[in-house]
């Protein structure tokens, strides 16, 4: 259940602040503050390299997150790769392109930038799916072009602008039965939801630590393990090589193959603990709560008479988040004004200019929702806005 004990875990808001941007960087929970200082403390060590105490230990809680994050997605068909992050993972599958044998890829311009700007830096063949009029994106574009064989269909789960919930699995099993490989961007996602690796069987999953109460500079690839031989390193260096010599370079197995030099230990085992935080609560819970209190701010704004982006998407189908827009008031004023009054809420493009731009002339007013928020958290954010809509 989400009460005060689960907000007392996350200082920030000792400050009296209202945070609704968790889908930008969720806050970060002392259990998680605590685990990540523990290993500085205690252990501080490197990975897979000391032959001492210290680093049999960091390796233990290093190698321990991996095993949760299978327990936790249903992931044994998946490798586990450490990233900096969503975008490094992107990009690294759009450098294993040529290695799976793709052709061509299709992306949805209603997504994020790191999965479309990749496709850009070397003008790969790429289709966009485009905009449509109303925002909310239709899954049958994904298939408008028959057979997908030798095509990567590389989408988000959620859009972090709209937030509109894609059905992943029907996209994912109709594009594999297409011959299409499926890549997922599950950043929007993993706060507020399960996922069921193995059941939805996309080719590749990767989202970043800080979006579900875990540190930044850290993201969780998921690689089928089917395909894992085919996927070459973006970057090379120490710890990923069993042997070099003059001319020939031995990479270790999967997954070390991927994660050259030293990684962000900190980072990882705080993922870790970010897992067993959300696991504690159960998942099922923090879904229920944040749809709850998504529920109360729709509502709210509707009757306000505020336009609301995909405004027919119903509850059901809205990740954790909603954007807006305020006739006559350009989103960055909003958003200050906002600010001013101890209510955080993002504004702007939100690393989405195509779709942004499309749907506003003046950017988007995005709330998001976690488990650090309640019911006053909504109504001070009420308040608020109304006095943004009274006086400007």
């Amino acid at each position: 259940m989400i009460n005060s004990n689960t907000r007392n875990h996350f200082k920030a808001l000792k400050s009296g602040k209202v945070y609704l941007d968790t889908a930008a960087t969720s806050l970060t929970p002392d259990i998680v503050v605590d685990k990540m200082a523990e290993y500085y403390n205690e252990y501080p060590s490197n990975v897979h390299r000391g032959n001492y105490a210290w680093g049999d230990v960091a390796t233990t809680e290093y190698e321990g997150t991996r095993d949760k994050i299978r327990t936790w997605c249903n992931a044994d068909n998946y490798e586990i790769v450490f990233t900096s992050g969503a975008t490094f993972s992107s990009n690294l599958i759009y450098y294993n392109l040529h290695n799976l044998g793709i052709k061509k890829s299709i992306v949805s311009l209603n997504d994020h930038h790191a999965n479309i700007v990749p496709y850009r830096l070397h003008n790969n063949e790429v289709e966009q799916i485009e905009i449509p009029d109303n925002g909310v994106f239709n899954e049958e574009e994904l298939f408008k072009f028959g057979s997908l064989d030798a095509h990567m269909l590389h989408i988000s789960g959620v859009f972090n602008a709209t937030g509109q919930i894609l059905d992943i699995e029907k996209i994912t099993h109709r594009a594999k039965d297409l011959g299409a490989i499926v890549a997922l961007d599950m950043s929007q996602h993993m706060s507020h939801d399960s996922l069921d690796a193995d059941k939805v069987n996309a080719d590749f999953y990767y989202w970043s630590s800080h979006k579900h109460y875990g540190p930044t500079g850290t993201g969780i690839l998921l690689i089928k393990k089917s395909i894992a031989d085919q996927i070459q390193p973006l970057i090379g260096g120490g710890a990923q090589v069993s042997n070099v010599t003059e001319n020939k370079t031995e990479y270790w197995d999967m997954p070390l193959k991927l994660e050259a030099g030293t990684p962000n230990i900190a980072g990882v085992i705080g993922t870790g603990a970010s897992i067993d935080f959300m696991q504690e609560i159960g998942m099922d819970v923090i879904h229920t709560h944040t749809q709850n209190l998504l529920g109360m701010v729709i509502k709210e704004l509707k009757e306000r008479k505020i336009p609301i982006i995909c405004e027919d998407l119903p509850l059901e189908q809205r990740g954790g988040l909603v954007s807006f827009t305020i006739p006559g008031q350009h989103s960055y004023d909003v958003s200050v004004a906002l600010g001013l009054k101890d209510i955080y809420v993002r504004s702007g493009k939100l690393c989405a200019h195509p779709v942004v731009n499309k749907l506003s002339d003046t950017g988007f007013i995005r709330v998001s929702v976690g488990v650090n928020n309640n019911e006053v958290d909504v109504a001070r954010f009420l308040g608020a806005l109304d006095q943004v809509l009274t006086y400007g």
